[in-house]
């Protein structure tokens, strides 16, 4: 959950453990009793004064968390107030409990302070200043068969400036690129069930799969299972696709990676004057 807004978190929202603001929840929608049960296994349930919903803390306003289906660690982007964003990161073998330091902390640095306390805060893994975006979006890790190049990286991007990164964890270090510089708003980021990634372009309402040009085999398209449709009694969704948009992307810039791969993006969906309404159901 957010802070709460109004900027720079006044009322301490995210460090306060009487609040679910700001915090990361872990609770039980499935038992049957309404309208949720805490699980035993929080870290706490038995501390005085905190909410024993909570799993971890010290969050600004995350968008989005996503599990890496071939580890079950934990990323998470946390988008920043004045200066940085944020990804953090929790491993699977975590039993919660983890502060990530908003409004300590914004990114690496002492928000508002030169100097601060940092004693028990978990310090992102990857961050970047407002010179390169303003909101960061949260991805997934490519876990599918089709560009081996891309296994195990994380890919998140920023809203603002479209710039799309790559971040992949080798033992105890983090290797972050920049691999691409994008005209749009991207505010999603989606995977299919054989782990195809995919991101949205909030502007135009298109949708993107995330493919290795470097790759020799051949780009999976996704099984279109309905024709057009229409939705709510609006018309205007429209199939197309894959498109190469130019070579890779028009004025792209593609940095080296790990092993040296580029990205590129097909065109998949393409909407028609309805911005803001998603095209459904298009793929098994």
């Amino acid at each position: 959950m957010g802070d709460g807004g109004s900027g720079g978190d006044p009322f301490d929202n995210a460090q306060n453990p009487g609040s679910l603001l700001g915090k990361m929840l872990q609770i039980d929608v499935e038992s049957g009793i309404a309208p949720y049960i805490i699980p035993s296994s929080n870290p706490f349930t038995q501390t005085t004064g905190f909410r024993g919903e909570i799993w971890a803390l010290g969050y600004r306003n995350p968008w989005r968390f996503s599990f890496d289906r071939g580890t079950d660690d934990l990323y998470i982007a946390d988008v920043g107030q004045d200066l940085f964003e944020e990804v953090d990161f929790q491993p699977a073998s975590s039993t919660g409990g983890e502060n990530y330091g908003w409004n300590i902390m914004e990114g690496t640095h002492c928000f508002k302070s030169n100097t601060c306390d940092q004693t028990g805060l978990v310090l992102p893994v990857a961050e970047y200043d407002h010179s390169q975006g303003c909101s960061i979006t949260g991805g997934f890790v490519y876990r599918g068969q089709n560009f081996p190049r891309m296994h195990g990286v994380y890919f998140y991007a920023d809203f603002c400036s479209g710039n799309i990164w790559g971040l992949k964890r080798e033992r105890t270090t983090w290797q972050n690129t920049l691999l691409a510089s994008t005209p749009f708003n991207i505010a999603s980021f989606g995977e299919d069930e054989e782990g195809n990634l995919y991101l949205t372009d909030y502007s135009n309402g298109d949708i993107f799969l995330i493919v290795d040009t470097s790759t020799p085999s051949p780009t999976p398209t996704p099984s279109i299972t309905t024709p057009t449709k229409h939705f709510a009694g609006q018309s205007g969704c429209a199939i197309g696709g894959p498109i190469h948009i130019g070579t890779v992307l028009p004025n792209t810039r593609i940095i080296p990676l790990l092993t040296t791969f580029g990205i590129g993006l097909r065109w998949l969906i393409k909407r028609k004057g309805q911005l803001g309404r998603f095209c459904k159901d298009y793929f098994n």
